[in-house]
């Protein structure tokens, strides 16, 4: 799964270049830092951005940090995430409807976690209703669709546009009763577009492994082990997934 493109608006640049090493560190893709709305505009028209990170008090151009989420969302509909230092604009920025709003100053830990649960709200809501309600997906395979829950997909790994989807063995022996061995199930679906569909203990662990926090055993600096199975964990990811998982740290 190809990473999220982010563009930085953003008119210090000693902050800017802070936000692009934090984001690049952890596997986000830049694709670019605008000063102002002109700057901001030519990138969303050249690099098609996933989200925005936007400084709200922008002091070069005619535009100020809203006023540009404004002009870009009528562009291009995408998550927006505010930074600013002054809370007093907040009643003015909830306008735009941001998917986050963060003060300053703030960890790049916090910011990170601000920018999965936006991505992840903003692209699950655009997926149905009545989808999103359901415990279970129908999934295509095999010039058929099986009927798979949620919580029965332990992990899954993307191939360009096809999915391999990691079940439980219990869900895969009555799913292929046949079957004598394990193996993923292929399906010719984006992984993106999948993790649409997953609740919110789904967690995209690399560019091409979304897993299912439930089933996680064990948590190593650079080595998950999730249903028996090794997976090796990204540099900038670490702390991100202690974060959502319900760790408790030794004093």
């Amino acid at each position: 799964m190809d990473p999220a493109r982010v563009l930085i608006i953003e008119d210090q640049l000693l902050t800017a270049n802070v936000l692009k090493e934090g984001l690049l560190k952890a596997g986000y893709e830049i694709s670019g830092i605008a000063q102002n709305y002109e700057e901001a505009m030519e990138i969303v028209r050249t690099h098609n951005p996933d989200f925005a990170l936007i400084d709200i008090q922008l002091e070069e151009g005619s535009l100020d940090g809203i006023a540009t989420a404004l002009a870009l969302l009528r562009y291009k509909e995408m998550p927006i995430i505010y930074l600013t230092a002054n809370t007093d604009v907040f009643n003015r920025a909830k306008d735009t409807n941001p998917t986050a709003f963060l003060e300053k100053p703030f960890r790049i830990k916090e910011l990170l976690l601000q920018i999965e649960l936006a991505i992840h709200n903003f692209y699950t809501s655009s997926v149905p209703y009545n989808i999103r309600q359901t415990d279970h997906l129908f999934l295509p395979f095999d010039k058929a669709h099986i009927r798979v829950p949620k919580e029965d997909i332990c992990y899954i790994k993307a191939q360009r546009n096809y999915s391999d989807v990691f079940l439980t063995r219990d869900r895969y022996k009555k799913i292929f009763p046949d079957k004598n061995s394990y193996s993923p199930v292929l399906l010719t679906l984006n992984a993106g577009y999948l993790f649409k569909h997953l609740p919110a203990n789904f967690f995209q662990l690399s560019r091409s492994i979304i897993i299912n926090l439930n089933y996680v055993d064990r948590v190593e600096s650079d080595m998950i082990h999730l249903e028996g199975d090794l997976l090796p964990i990204p540099e900038g990811k670490y702390k991100l997934l202690l974060e959502r998982l319900n760790t408790i740290k030794s004093r």
